[in-house]
């Protein structure tokens, strides 16, 4: 029984009945061939959707937002390759994440004191210069002072290293995180072992080329030798010539300290017949390069120990606790090469790393199928398409064949008619057709008032349709649109080929190592390649007797030096740079990185040049105040040198080693028979080196003659080099570090593999495509459409009525419970499913139910919406400075942000310094104008003590100071202000001010700690090596009796000088009150200074208090001037005390050097330019906000047009349904 009722409801269903279409069958068979279709096709096309839908997965990208470390921990393990959490904040501090933590070598924290104490004794007492206890309190002394330098070092660079920042877009995951950190933790104590080396390795340098004599005889012995003895009577002053030379000591029988500063000796203590040998010391030509070589095998051998120490009567002991990472035999140069440091932690916090990016917001995708929810979503929108669009297309395709067919059976006659007015009757037809076209009709308003409505407002309905749709088409085809376009995982060709200006590809990896895309190779001179430095030729060289020979050799040898500190430095640099990442968050296009890339390498090339030639420049002066005695000085070919002395005699050699001006030796370019072009052989080997060229060694000629000294190697001139005059100086070729040219490669196609761009886009103006203006205005029409047709029917309508009302002649006005009662008759009977197939009753029982139901939901929608709150987001193009201003002071920093279309901004783009030094800097006694005019004093006018002597020295100390504070200032500014800030999104000024004023004093402090770090190792060294100076400030000659000396020559014997209680030997810092004493003026004071063991050390210690008063000037001053005052334009007026400054009178010179001779940095930020340099492309900021009217008029009106077409289908379905189970309850079925 239920399958015939459905079959037989299948067989009279018909979806497209039309009330108007009752007795045409051929229309109705249409209708009842149509819905057939359409129930066989609407299923099977409904059914692929569902299973496409069901069956195929799509990428999901979403958003989540309220992140923290656990949730990042599961999205990242569920969701590797895709999942990005972008940083607020792109640059952190590492000491916002990182501590480092060092341990170091165990003899670091030994006390050497009383063994020091102990030793020093021998050191003055002993006899025999190669026992061991001679120079093994300096050895120890130094090994103190190297390991303080490496502490204070570490301890000033992780200051900068914890104010280095960590860059990156994306939040890492803690593995890449601890790899990355670490990484650049080795890499940062890498340079840091890189630099000591180097700066020790040039101070080492720097006392083997000048042939420095030690004081302990360890590298040289002074040899006197009579030549002219004769007795003056007046004064009882004693006057004799002698001609001084100096024997070389040789170590391990080959090794001779004027060739090479790597000789050595075991380590022995001689007790009367007894030897005892240190195990693992040595000594050699020089104390540092003896410390060294020796390794501290002895204290971790307690038998070695217990000797040492009952060989020099010390009753202590001295324990060494065991190394985690050195062994007993390693030498203290391979402690030193790792900075003494046993071991180091860091500690990693993730969390807090995770904190400071400050992530917002997350996005990941993924491949899935559909959610059921989805599914049904897409099959609800997808139905109402598809039952329109069949219900357009169906009944057309089936009038159009059946009304072929129709045509196929007409009659010959019928055929006839229409040929002979064919024209006539298709227009009349056509004009008819129009005429009827009816889109309103309705099937109970069938009175002539309402057809003429319904036939106007059609026409009504067409024209606006048409003149609409035309404008819109007109908009559309005209109108030109800028585009972005996608490019997905672009490769390396078609990024090549793209020529788009707005093309903008983001790099997923926006660190990248240097060391992946560049290569440097540097040819250096010529001269480092060729034979006169190729160490087996210098070995072979035959000085026997041979003063040419020597010289050449040491020129030779010294050049070579030269040439591997000039790799070395160069090496470390380009390591550096190799172990720095490349920041790139976008993918910067060739051509930019080809010009970015360079600048890069120039700059690091640049500093490398700079802070090797500071050094260089740095060890001269330091040569200069100290004036240190060079075996050049004494070891010349020809000259006699003076002895004489007041009170006893004294000796003294002539200062040649000045490099300002007129104390400048006068080169001399001839060595023998021999002349060099522009290659000076005399004077200090360093000075006259760095004055010299290389023009005779490219001379075929000048080599052939070198073989007048040097028969058994045959030299080949130099190869002329790119960059190079012939007659460059090789004080120019340190300059560039003897680098002859560059051969770079820089990789592009390396940089795109590593940046791994996943998208490109790029904006492209143009037309919109034919398919998207008819997918735009199929969209248009059923909107436009829908819009029309229930307005325009009640316009119309509306305004006949009033017409009509006013054409009607009333005699009398209705009365007003009539008016009620017949519009409460038309409410009570209204019905909209008049076209609906059922009984009247049915249909307006449906209504009934679809007004309520429609206006209940309709309600509860809009009291929804209305009373919601939502995020108002607002988003400013371009906005001015002012704007900015304004909107920061309006919304806090966390609403408003501002995105930087320039996230590199160089801090020199916004940010300036404008130094202030003291005013000494800029006095006359800074000036070389002014040292011009220092008396270079006499011993017959001068006391020892008597400080204008050591004048000249002290005020180029003080010159020095000026001079390397300027240039180091300079260096370390421009190295700042060429560092970039990388941020996507403006700072306010407030928030820039605080993430530099880190830098900048962490600047400030690296800078100065650096310099005065680097000048106490070179006066630990210096001192260590017991340097003689020649103004002899730390040694005494011992007393000679010169007139009745009877030997023809002797060793010159060197004791320490004292200043009070305070030896020399034992601390360089020996000082006394510098006075002015002579035959000629009374005894006067020169306040605030001081003469002792080496002038530099004097100087540091001393104060410019007599700077501040004219009197002692006139007094102290103006007498070390070689011309009385009306003679010169150079007037020394002494310093404003009343200069507003940040010292005293009485601030010594070692803490105004600390601060590099700076009153104030005077750092100017610009906030303006900043923003400026940023480039922001748009500000958008977010607020709280009930949702507006036109944002619930739209939402409402899209819902008015779903919920209307849902309960118009299911409404009357459901009343009818429900009336036919009702009415079948009411039958009573009949008894047979």
């Amino acid at each position: 029984m239920f399958i015939l009722k459905l079959r037989r409801f299948f067989c009279e269903l018909n979806l497209f009945r039309n009330p108007y279409v009752i007795n045409n069958r051929h229309q109705i068979k249409n209708q009842y061939i149509s819905t057939r279709i359409f129930i066989l096709t609407f299923p099977i096309i409904l059914l692929s959707v569902i299973l496409y839908l069901s069956l195929s997965s799509i990428t999901m990208t979403t958003s989540i937002e309220g992140i923290n470390d656990e949730l990042f921990r599961k999205l990242h393990y569920q969701y590797n390759d895709t999942l990005k959490c972008p940083c607020s904040n792109l640059s952190i501090p590492y000491q916002s994440f990182v501590s480092i933590t060092t341990t170091f070598h165990p003899i670091c924290s030994v006390d050497f004191d009383p063994l020091i104490n102990a030793l020093f004794k021998y050191t003055e007492s002993l006899s025999n210069h190669h026992d061991f206890r001679f120079t093994a309190a300096l050895q120890f002394r130094l090994l103190i002072h190297l390991c303080f330098s490496a502490k204070e070092i570490l301890r000033t660079r992780l200051i900068d290293f914890n104010n280095t920042l960590f860059v990156d877009i994306f939040l890492l995951d803690e593995t890449n995180f601890h790899s990355r950190v670490k990484q650049l933790i080795d890499g940062f104590f890498q340079i840091i072992i890189n630099d000591f080396i180097s700066s020790l390795q040039i101070i080492r340098v720097n006392t083997f080329i000048n042939q420095f004599i030690s004081g302990i005889h360890s590298n040289y012995k002074i040899i006197g030798e009579r030549r002219v003895c004769r007795k003056k009577f007046r004064s009882a002053v004693y006057s004799c010539h002698w001609e001084f030379t100096t024997h070389s000591e040789k170590y391990a029988r080959t090794c001779d300290c004027s060739s090479s500063f790597s000789c050595f000796s075991p380590a022995i203590i001689y007790d009367n017949n007894k030897t005892f040998i240190v195990n693992g010391f040595q000594i050699g030509c020089y104390v540092v390069e003896s410390l060294l070589s020796s390794s501290l095998e002895c204290f971790y051998n307690m038998s070695c120990l217990n000797q040492l120490l009952y060989y020099i009567e010390l009753n202590t002991s001295i324990i060494l606790q065991p190394s985690k990472k050195f062994h007993a035999t390693d030498s203290i140069e391979l402690l030193i090469n790792e900075l003494f440091v046993d071991d180091w932690y860091h500690s990693v916090d993730y969390k807090a790393y995770f904190t400071a990016c400050q992530v917002r917001k997350c996005t990941y995708s993924y491949e899935d199928r559909r959610s059921i929810l989805l599914i049904a979503t897409t099959i609800v929108s997808v139905i109402g398409g598809l039952t329109t669009t069949l219900f357009c297309i169906i009944p057309i395709i089936i009038k159009f064949i059946r009304k072929q067919k129709t045509v196929r059976i007409r009659t010959v006659n019928h055929q006839n008619t229409i040929h002979r007015l064919p024209r006539l009757f298709n227009r009349q037809k056509l004009i008819k057709r129009i005429r009827l076209i009816n889109l309103f009709k309705s099937v109970h308003s069938r009175t002539e008032f309402d057809i003429q409505n319904e036939f106007l407002s059609t026409r009504i309905y067409i024209i606006l349709l048409l003149i609409i749709l035309c404008i819109s088409i007109e908009y559309h085809i005209t109108s030109m649109s800028i585009k972005t376009l996608t490019i997905q995982t672009p490769s390396f060709n078609l990024i090549s080929n793209i020529n788009e200006s707005s093309l903008k590809c983001s790099c997923s990896m926006i660190t990248i190592s240097f060391k992946t895309f560049i290569r440097i190779q540097p040819r250096f001179h010529p001269i480092c390649s060729s034979d006169f430095v190729n160490q087996t030729l210098l070995n072979t060289i035959n000085t026997t007797n041979n003063y040419e020979a020597e010289i050449l050799q040491k020129r030779f040898y010294i050049l070579s030096l030269f040439c591997q500190l000039s790799k070395q430095t160069l090496e470390f640099a380009l390591d550096q740079l190799d172990n720095t990442h490349f920041l790139s968050p976008e993918l910067i296009f060739e051509n930019q990185f080809q010009t970015k890339i360079n600048e890069i390498i120039n700059q690091t090339i640049a500093v490398a040049c700079s802070t090797f030639n500071t050094f260089i420049n740095l060890m001269i002066d330091t040569n200069t105040i100290n004036n240190l005695l060079s075996n050049d000085a004494i070891f010349q070919p020809s000259g006699a040198w003076s002895v004489i002395d007041l009170n006893k005699p004294v000796l003294f050699f002539n200062k040649i080693d000045h490099t300002f001006d007129n104390r400048k030796c006068i080169f001399s370019n001839q060595l023998g028979n021999i002349t060099f072009d522009q290659f000076y052989t005399n004077c200090n080997v360093l000075q006259a080196l760095m004055s010299s060229s290389l023009l005779s060694f490219y001379n075929i000629i000048h080599v052939k003659l070198f073989h007048n000294y040097i028969q058994n190697i045959l030299y080949r001139p130099l190869e002329i080099p790119t960059n190079y005059l012939k007659n460059a100086t090789i004080a120019y070729i340190l300059n560039t570090l003897m680098v002859d040219t560059y051969t770079k490669s820089i990789s592009y196609e390396n940089y795109f593999k590593k940046c791994k761009t996943q998208t490109c886009t790029y904006k492209k103006e143009s037309q919109e495509s034919f398919i998207d203006i008819i997918l735009t205005m199929i969209g248009f029409i059923g909107g436009i459409m829908g819009i029309l047709h229930v307005f325009i029917k009640i316009v119309v309508q509306f305004l006949r009525n009033i017409i009509r009302k006013t054409n009607r002649n009333i005699s009398q006005r209705r009365n007003f419970w009539n008016f009620i009662n017949s519009q409460y008759k038309k409410i009570y009977s209204i019905n909209t499913f008049g076209h609906f197939n059922d009984l009247k009753r049915n249909q307006i029982i449906s209504t009934r139910i679809f007004l309520i139901l429609f206006l209940i939901i309709l309600i509860i929608l809009t009291f929804y919406t209305s009373l919601t709150f939502t995020e108002r987001f607002v988003e400013i193009n371009q906005p001015s400075y002012n704007k900015f201003l304004s909107l920061n002071k309006q919304y806090s920093s966390s609403n408003l942000i501002c995105s930087c279309s320039n996230i590199y901004i160089p801090y020199r783009t916004f940010l300036s310094f404008s130094p202030k030094f003291h005013q000494i800097c800029s006095s006359v006694f800074s000036q070389t104008r002014f040292l011009d005019l220092l008396v270079h004093q006499t011993i017959l006018l001068v006391r020892f003590y008597d400080y204008r002597q050591f004048s000249w020295e002290i005020f180029t100390a003080i010159r020095v100071f000026c001079d390397l504070s300027r240039k180091t200032v300079e260096e370390q500014v421009n190295i700042f202000l060429s560092a970039t800030l990388i941020s996507n999104q403006v700072l306010s000024e407030e928030q820039l001010q605080a993430h530099i004023e880190p830098l900048i004093q962490a600047m400030i402090q690296v800078s100065q700690q650096k310099i005065n770090i680097l000048i106490k190792l070179i006066r630990d060294v210096t001192y260590a090596n017991q340097i003689v100076s020649n103004s002899f400030t730390n040694l005494n000659v011992e007393d000679l009796d010169l007139a009745n000396e009877t030997g023809s020559n002797r060793t010159i014997g060197l004791t320490n000088k004292r200043y009070g209680n305070c030896n020399c030997l034992t601390s360089s810092s020996c000082i006394i009150p510098a006075i002015t004493q002579d035959n000629l003026n009374p005894r006067f004071s020169f306040d605030g200074f001081f003469i002792g063991c080496y002038i530099l050390d004097s100087v540091l210690l001393s104060s410019m208090k007599c700077l501040y008063s004219q009197k002692c000037i006139d007094r102290a001053v103006v007498s070390a001037m070689n011309v009385p005052l009306y003679a010169t334009d150079v007037f020394p007026s002494a310093l404003n005390p009343n200069e507003n400054s940040s010292y005293t009178v009485n601030t010594t010179f070692s803490d105004l050097f600390a601060k590099l001779m700076l009153e104030t940095w005077n750092q100017k930020l610009s906030h303006s330019f900043y923003y400026q340099s940023c480039n922001v492309s748009s500000c958008t900021y977010t607020f709280i906000v009930r949702r507006e009217f036109t944002y619930i008029t739209t939402i409402l009106f899209g819902i008015i047009g779903g919920l209307n077409k849902v309960l118009r289908v299911i409404v009357p379905r459901f009343v009818s349904f429900t009336m036919k189970i009702l009415y079948r309850n009411k039958v009573t079925p009949t008894a047979y």
